[in-house]
């Protein structure tokens, strides 16, 4: 499942850290076998992921990755904050102690998780 790296440049840090060569490939890789791992130990995170990759797979500039990674990640928040306040509700209906109210969290939304 570890993706392959091509043409990734190796970056150097500034002239403090200049001795200190960083492996943009070495860094991505080990990213990657986390990543596979976590899948494996979290297999309902799969379909999530393969949605990643999908919309990753052309996009080059970083910006545009981060951009789309923030909207995905802001989109997943939106339907988090939707199954808490069903399961808040469920829990208010049958009468079950310690529900949160999640009437806070609505009132104080970020409008940056709206897609």
């Amino acid at each position: 499942m570890c993706s392959s790296v091509k043409n990734v440049p190796v970056l150097y840090g500034d002239s403090k850290t200049e001795k200190k060569k960083w492996d943009y490939k070495k860094a991505l890789l080990k990213a990657l076998k986390e990543r596979d791992l976590l899948l494996k130990k979290r297999p309902e995170l799969f379909l999530f992921q393969k949605e990643i990759d999908n919309k990753l797979q052309n996009i080059e500039s970083f910006e545009d990755r981060m951009e789309i990674l923030g909207t995905m990640m802001g989109a997943k928040l939106n339907v988090l904050y939707d199954e808490c306040f069903k399961l808040n509700a469920i829990c208010n209906k049958n009468n079950i102690g310690n529900s949160v109210k999640f009437e806070i969290l609505e009132k104080n939304r970020p409008d940056r998780f709206l897609p």
